[in-house]
């Protein structure tokens, strides 16, 4: 029997959700509007009438009651989602690669990119019984569909994200972690390591042995590969670095400097610096200002 997507396009209407057709990921109709209120019945049963086998796709934010899912990409990304610690008892679809999990929150939440997508207003997620590009169809998993459980409402993910992405106790983290936390921990270890002055070689030494604690290892191959690829980064940061050291103190050769104690001096963020002479003079340093913001976000 074939699906009538339509059918599950209204559906979704009646839980709220503002939904509008797409070719694959990219949607079919100007969806602007829609970003704040969803469509209503008779311009769904249209869209679907001219394209019957569209996907669904389902806005995000403020227009499907502060919708907001989370993108995970495999089994590593799982299990470091899973330690976050949110509630699992929420709507959550199979992807082409992994999983989508939808939870709603009191206010809109803007998308962001951290460890995970985490999709907020301004953004689709293609919904079951839809078709990836890739052909697989999304499908919801056993007991976490809209017919078979609420959707979940929480505070606030991006926070917790970014610092489980951005942070690491070492105390632990050198006893050995589980599946789902190797290669995190690893690329943050070997960062530390190489900006202490610790040569390759040591590197991939140390790592090897730290490798022997985890349940279970990664193997020997994947974490030469890594600490290689993590070294080269490295290596070109550092370039970089050194590299925009010196023009930036090339431009200061002929400028008055306030004499600041090197304890204070230290704790002065050059980004902050940048952002103050952005707001006192939109032409001082603004080009610099924008590749420098870039790379840190």
């Amino acid at each position: 029997m074939k699906i009538k997507i339509a059918d599950y396009a209204l559906k979704y209407l009646e839980r709220g959700l503002s939904v509008i057709p797409a070719k694959g990921k990219v949607p079919l109709v100007q969806w602007t509007d829609f970003q704040n209120t969803p469509p209503d019945k008779k311009t769904i049963q249209k869209w679907w009438n001219k394209w019957p086998d569209a996907n669904i796709a389902i806005v995000c934010g403020k227009a499907s009651g502060n919708l907001l899912v989370v993108d995970i990409d495999g089994p590593e990304k799982k299990e470091r989602f899973k330690a976050l610690g949110l509630p699992l008892k929420t709507w959550i679809s199979k992807t082409a690669r992994g999983w989508h999990v939808y939870y709603r929150t009191e206010k809109p939440v803007e998308s962001t990119k951290n460890d995970f997508e985490i999709k907020g207003q301004g953004s689709l997620v293609i919904a079951p019984p839809s078709v990836h590009p890739s052909g697989k169809r999304y499908t919801w998993l056993e007991n976490h569909s809209p017919d078979t459980t609420d959707i979940a409402i929480i505070e606030s993910v991006s926070i917790n994200m970014k610092t489980l992405k951005d942070t690491i106790d070492f105390k632990e983290a050198y006893k050995g972690v589980t599946e789902g936390f190797r290669n995190t921990t690893l690329t943050k270890l070997v960062g530390s390591w190489l900006r202490s002055g610790m040569s390759l070689e040591e590197a991939i030494s140390i790592a090897l042995t730290w490798n022997r604690f985890n349940t279970p290892p990664l193997s020997e191959t994947e974490i030469v590969s890594t600490v290689k690829s993590i070294y080269k980064t490295e290596l070109k940061n550092k370039k970089l670095l050194n590299a925009y050291t010196e023009k930036i103190a090339r431009s200061l050769e002929h400028t008055l400097i306030p004499d600041i104690p090197p304890a204070l001096a230290r704790k002065i963020s050059l980004y902050d610096i940048l952002v103050k002479s952005k707001n006192t003079n939109n032409n001082y340093t603004f080009g610099v200002y924008n590749n420098f913001s870039e790379r840190r976000t």
